[in-house]
């Protein structure tokens, strides 16, 4: 071939190639991946990602409040959906097999199980019976609702507005109420947010998805809502909080987290464990945690003394394992958070989640596929903070 013939996409769409499809093709197709767009977009990691379909008054009636009758109405529109893409894929499939004469040899069905959407249950949960299907559908739908609370706790999103609020370092509550001035469900002020086992803060992860949930979807609704997603979490939500959580968080952003969880372990195990969302970090956020820390080892110590005074062996057993968990924040202070706290650790947001995950150390929950690169990141030069070898 000549050296200076070229196929790109320009080149190519000045071909004269004669158009044998019917006319209603192009709108067919236009169909299709408009469906795979609102799909994609449903999702929080994408760029378009504007709230949870549980709150789209296109895919269900909002106004009754009771998320379990909301998830079975996205369900049912989802499942519509991924039918309107099966008809459409199969009338392309014709289109195209009728256009090359080679409708006789050419497959033309579409099983529901390969219409690649997200929100197809058949699609995303294959090899599973349909009751089954609906149930890790509405698992799904719950998870994404408690990371979409956790993200207007932060700032990041808003109930009263949608896509993202705060997602550039460097900004503020300030730039958040220029935005919306009076929130309905406003952000954690100081951008820490305990994740502990005991309940002994007032503005803890759970307190504050209670509040979420009344602002969202009432008050009256409250206690059937909690109930429903205990019930589909197959756990109490403040046990989904402590260990689940930022799992599937670290999941969902492909090992790249944009909130951090500080842990006085660096396994899933730790006692106290916080929190905080990456765009909002400044070099005193550790020295907020260190205060949250201090004040945690304090009030299980209260709690512990308190215990030890009842004659019952499982009030002593309690206040043992309290016991245990105070010499552990003890030593993630003494050994791990004070020292770093100290540093005042600048963050630059451009040097990526993998350097500046690195550069927090052991205050910080391991997360192995990062933690595998520490030797190779420690080399790196171009960052504008390298990680110290």
């Amino acid at each position: 071939m000549a050296p200076t013939l070229h196929f790109e996409v320009g080149q190519v769409a000045k071909l004269p190639i004669a158009n044998l499809l019917p006319g209603n093709w192009t709108l067919k197709v236009d169909n299709l991946i408009q469906n795979a767009k609102d799909d994609w977009n449903t999702q929080e990691i994408s760029w378009n990602f504007s709230k949870p379909i549980l709150f789209d008054e296109e895919q269900t009636d909002f106004s009754s409040g009771v998320i379990e009758e909301l998830v079975k109405n996205v369900r049912s529109y989802w499942a519509m959906i991924a039918s309107e893409q099966q008809q459409l894929e199969i009338d392309n499939n014709i289109a195209v097999a009728d256009a090359y004469g080679v409708r006789d040899d050419a497959p033309c069905d579409v099983p529901l199980e390969r219409v690649s959407l997200k929100r197809n249950v058949a699609f995303a949960y294959p090899k599973d019976t349909p009751e089954v299907r609906n149930e890790k559908f509405a698992q799904d739908v719950v998870k994404e609702l408690i990371s979409y609370a956790v993200g207007c706790m932060f700032g990041r999103y808003s109930l009263d507005k949608p896509g993202l609020i705060l997602a550039s370092q460097g900004e503020t509550l300030d730039d958040y109420h220029a935005q919306i001035p009076n929130p309905s469900f406003g952000p954690d002020a100081d951008n820490v947010i305990p994740v502990t086992e005991t309940d002994c803060f007032e503005d803890d992860i759970v307190t504050r998805f209670r509040r979420f949930l009344t602002v969202a979807f009432g008050k009256e609704n409250l206690a059937a809502n909690i109930a429903y997603i205990e019930q589909v979490l197959g756990k109490s939500i403040r046990k989904y909080f402590v260990n689940d959580f930022y799992n599937d968080h670290v999941k969902m952003y492909s090992n790249r987290p944009i909130y951090w969880q500080y842990s006085s372990q660096t396994s899933n195990k730790g006692t106290f464990k916080a929190l905080v969302y990456l765009h909002r970090y400044t070099p005193k956020t550790t020295n907020v945690v260190l205060n949250y820390l201090r004040d945690y080892a304090n009030k299980i110590s209260d709690i512990a003394d308190s215990l030890e005074h009842s004659d019952r062996a499982a009030d002593q057993k309690q206040a043992a394992k309290l016991r245990k968990a105070v010499l552990e924040c003890k030593d993630y202070e003494d050994q791990t958070l004070y020292p770093l706290a100290t540093r005042n650790l600048e963050m630059d947001l451009d040097d990526g989640v993998l350097v500046n995950y690195l550069r927090m150390g052991k205050a910080l929950r391991v997360i192995p596929s990062i933690e595998r690169k520490r030797k190779e990141v420690s080399t790196w030069t171009w960052p504008v903070h390298p990680l110290e070898s």
